[in-house]
């Protein structure tokens, strides 16, 4: 698969395949992928806590939310959960929270783009009370949640669409259940002019 169809593939899915488990040696590859990706000054200052087992998953669950784009949903249904998930944690003993959000980024895209080439589907999910999620994974106090990765096989049909005229970027659903994520063209976004 080449590296485009690769992100085309790796699309933020919010339905799974509750039925499919997700082992810890497939989050372990998937972190071990992140480990080698570039961070800033070399600093290395993430960690990543795997969820896998279903109990834990059902307690992190009520934690987060989804699809803010989609405020009649209230998220997937028990059997469309995501079967794992990564937390990405900030460690401030070696940068200071604020100082991550590159780091976290890049660790985030390359976990994406490694769950689609294992034909895994994940999402990103940032909106949640880092607090409750602390509480709830028994964390020290040096390391915050910064980003949280539902994992799972894929549920759902997304289709890439170019964005409409009215520069409308909210994905939604079609009328076949399949979730529709507006794209800008090429042209809208590329920049082009003479600096000469």
């Amino acid at each position: 698969m080449d590296m485009l169809d690769l992100v085309k593939k790796s699309r933020s899915v919010r339905r799974f395949d509750a039925s499919v488990d997700v082992s810890r040696d497939a989050l372990l590859s998937l972190i071990e992928t992140a480990r080698f990706a570039p961070t800033g000054a070399n600093k290395q200052p993430l960690r990543f806590f795997p969820i896998y087992e279903k109990a834990a998953c059902d307690k992190l669950f009520p934690l987060l939310h989804w699809a803010m784009a989609l405020p009649d949903w209230k998220g997937p249904e028990p059997d469309e959960r995501p079967a794992a998930y990564i937390v990405i944690l900030a460690d401030t003993n070696i940068v200071p929270e604020q100082r991550v959000a590159m780091d976290v980024g890049i660790a985030a895209q390359t976990i994406a783009l490694a769950a689609a080439n294992m034909d895994l589907g994940c999402c990103m999910l940032g909106f949640f009370k880092k607090e409750d999620v602390s509480n709830c994974l028994k964390l020290p106090d040096n390391l915050v949640p910064a980003l949280i990765m539902a994992i799972g096989a894929r549920g759902e049909l997304i289709r890439l669409v170019d964005a409409r005229k009215d520069n409308d970027l909210r994905y939604y659903r079609d009328d076949q259940d399949a979730h529709c994520v507006p794209k800008r063209t090429l042209d809208e976004l590329v920049y082009d002019h003479s600096i000469l």
